[in-house]
């Protein structure tokens, strides 16, 4: 059924059901949609969200019944809905713990949509992004592409401490295909392909003093891919061939909520994380023209910010700045005849400033209104040396994206509107599309469209 159908009938049966709900203050209302509403980009770090469990683990504590899922996103071409990004999640209480389990949240350099590479393309691409890479050597050795790892899983748990909380979690995600004279090889080929992450966050929640509370969270996550290749074909050019790359990722974001006055808090903020690798190919015979030489990816990226929420009796504000820098280097490997040269592509983003500001208000006790505003001035540079050339440079202004995009590029994404409905306790957000505020609806415009560009939903048990 047509998503725009779905929603409808979905809004209709909360308006014949409004006269029984109750008091809402207690309904946890939040999610990816809630999120990019308030100026995300996607995520608004000066306004908590029980999305921030997936950044530090510490929050799960503050919602211990909670079941959320999210219905995706579509910004396709044209009009329709496609449910890209769909997961879901549930927690439960155990005493001093909670106990949670995420289903399908795709994290890390394995998935497009995370991957700054993905987006500028050419020799950037396989930077941050492990798939591209191994997808490169397979087409190669004639073999089908690979597949991104498919339902990411993620347990979790949080501990209640004196004056705060702990909390854990682990990732895992995996594909593989293993092929025998069929399927991605011809007659005489086998091929074991496979994609995987192993991962671990680590997070508290601290209560410094009655004015500070701190917020600390680590990730370390292993990506992996590898492939096994044989031909017994006669006369093959490649009889054997392997390709092996493990991907460490590392991040670590640290805030503070510094209380000002009744309402306000000051919210200093430092993120910094990295991503590299470094294939290694074998072959027999040793030297063949047919395999790509293997190069050295690496990704880094950092920010520093400052914001300052308000919270009011029906609702809050926020409005953070920041500065970020975000770099890209591919140490390319290529050969002419015996000789080999490397070339060295590097792109930086410096963010001055990124903005992040969002503005939330209950105009009923069921009903949220939601506005943000979310831009990014950047200057890009880009920059090829090659021992066989002198080094080039150029820079540019531009207003990248963000990751994950969910479909929408930086100018999509400037301002930004959406609901939060709440029944009882469940909570339906939505992320207005601007296609749609644009156009019109279909009555007026004759598109069929998508209203909403995601959707979140949850239940407080």
């Amino acid at each position: 059924m047509h998503i725009n159908r779905t929603l409808l009938f979905i809004f209709c049966i909360l308006m014949l059901q409004i006269s029984y709900a109750t008091d809402t203050t207690s309904v946890a209302s939040g999610g990816n949609a809630r999120m990019l509403a308030l100026g995300g980009s996607p995520v608004n770090h000066y306004i908590e969200d029980y999305t921030d469990i997936f950044i530090n683990p510490a929050y799960m504590e503050r919602y211990p019944r909670l079941a959320m899922i999210e219905l995706g996103n579509g910004f396709g071409s044209g009009s329709g809905y496609s449910a890209n990004n769909q997961n879901l999640g549930i927690t439960c209480p155990l005493g001093k713990t909670t106990l949670g389990l995420a289903i399908g949240k795709r994290e890390g350099p394995m998935f497009a949509e995370n991957s700054y590479g993905y987006q500028n393309g050419g020799a950037f691409t396989a930077c941050d992004y492990m798939k591209y890479a191994l997808d490169i050597y397979l087409q190669n050795i004639a073999v089908q592409a690979s597949s991104e790892p498919l339902t990411p899983i993620q347990l979790l748990g949080a501990f209640k401490l004196e004056n705060g909380s702990a909390g854990v979690a682990l990732y895992y995600a995996n594909w593989s295909r293993d092929d025998n004279g069929t399927g991605s090889v011809s007659s005489g080929r086998t091929c074991s392909a496979s994609l995987s992450q192993y991962g671990i966050k680590l997070g508290f929640l601290h209560t410094l003093d009655s004015c500070t509370v701190l917020d600390l969270s680590g990730c370390f996550r292993l990506n992996k891919a590898s492939v096994d290749y044989s031909n017994r074909n006669a006369g093959a050019p490649l009889t054997a061939s392997s390709f092996s790359a493990n991907g460490y990722e590392m991040l670590a974001t640290i805030r503070f909520f510094y209380k000002l006055a009744d309402g306000i808090s000051l919210i200093p903020l430092a993120r910094a994380g990295v991503f590299s690798y470094e294939p290694e190919i074998s072959s027999s015979p040793l030297s063949n023209y047919l395999l790509p030489l293997p190069n050295s990816y690496w990704n880094l990226e950092c920010e520093l910010g400052l914001g300052i929420q308000s919270l009011w009796e029906h609702g809050l504000g926020a409005v953070g700045v920041s500065f970020r820098y975000i770099s890209l280097k591919n140490d390319a490997v290529s050969s002419t005849g015996s000789a080999q040269q490397t070339t060295q592509y590097k792109r930086t983003w410096l963010d001055l400033p990124k903005i992040n500001a969002g503005i939330e208000l209950y105009i009923t006790d069921w009903l949220a209104g939601r506005a943000g505003f979310s831009k990014r001035i950047s200057s890009q540079s880009t920059y090829v040396e090659s021992s066989s050339s002198p080094p080039t440079e150029s820079t540019i202004t531009t207003e990248p994206g963000f990751l994950p995009s969910y479909g929408l590029n930086a100018a999509d994404q400037t301002l930004s509107l959406g609901l939060g409905i709440v029944l009882d306790k469940f909570a339906f957000n939505a992320y207005l599309a601007e296609q749609v505020l644009g156009t019109g609806s279909y009555l007026l415009s004759g598109i069929e469209q998508s209203l909403f560009g995601l959707v979140s939903i949850s239940y407080q048990y």
